[in-house]
């Protein structure tokens, strides 16, 4: 039989042997809904310009895949990994036969978290049938109390004492109050000097009380 050479048969062959060999465009616009997997894309040929806005979300993200080089620091809104505060020391006044407030803060946390409060005073009971204790409130509420030191007569300070309590904390303004009360039975109050609260946060709650 003789093949019959036309324009129109060299024209239609060569787009065939084109369509197949490049395989692009001219497969692709013949292609069903779906019909294109994995295993028909060559790895590495997807592009960012390939993809969608908005269109990786977190559960298409392998868990711990992410490294710090991956993410824009800039973008981050996270609370301060710690944040320390004190109120100004106080200065040397007398105690009374009762409970005498000798500190304040007030603190603003940046999220729920653990809240370290030191209280720090320098004492001199200056009776030795007596006593001095430690109060620390928070909002108001007691936190803890503790005797801290025993009476005694030798008119002098009897150094520094200090007291560590961890507290729980919700986001927002929190106000701490030191107070100390005296037991004196013979009427012979003491005095107190530099006392102050000093608080430091922690957001994720590893702060333990000890």
């Amino acid at each position: 039989m003789r093949t019959r050479f036309t324009y129109a048969n060299v024209v239609s062959t060569t787009a065939l042997v084109v369509a197949l060999a490049g395989g692009g465009t001219a497969v692709a616009a013949g292609l069903g809904k779906n019909t294109v997997g994995s295993p028909q894309i060559k790895n590495g040929t997807v592009k960012t310009a390939d993809l969608g806005k908005d269109a990786v979300t977190s559960g298409k993200v392998r868990n711990n895949s992410l490294t710090g080089a991956d993410i824009k620091e800039g973008t981050l809104r996270l609370p301060a990994a710690s944040a320390i505060a004190a109120s100004r020391p106080s200065e040397y006044a007398g105690l009374s036969n009762g409970m005498t407030q000798v500190a304040e803060l007030t603190y603003t946390a940046p999220s729920a978290g653990m809240l370290l409060v030191t209280t720090q005073v320098t004492l001199d009971p200056a009776d030795e049938k007596g006593y001095v204790g430690v109060l620390l409130a928070q909002d108001g509420d007691t936190v803890s109390y503790r005797n801290v030191e025993p009476g005694d007569v030798d008119y002098f300070q009897d150094g520094w004492q200090s007291l560590v309590t961890a507290v729980p904390v919700t986001k927002g303004r929190h106000t701490f109050t030191m107070s100390l009360l005296e037991y004196a039975p013979d009427e012979m109050y003491g005095s107190y000097d530099d006392a102050q609260i000093i608080v430091q946060f922690a957001p994720d709650g590893s702060v333990a009380d000890r």
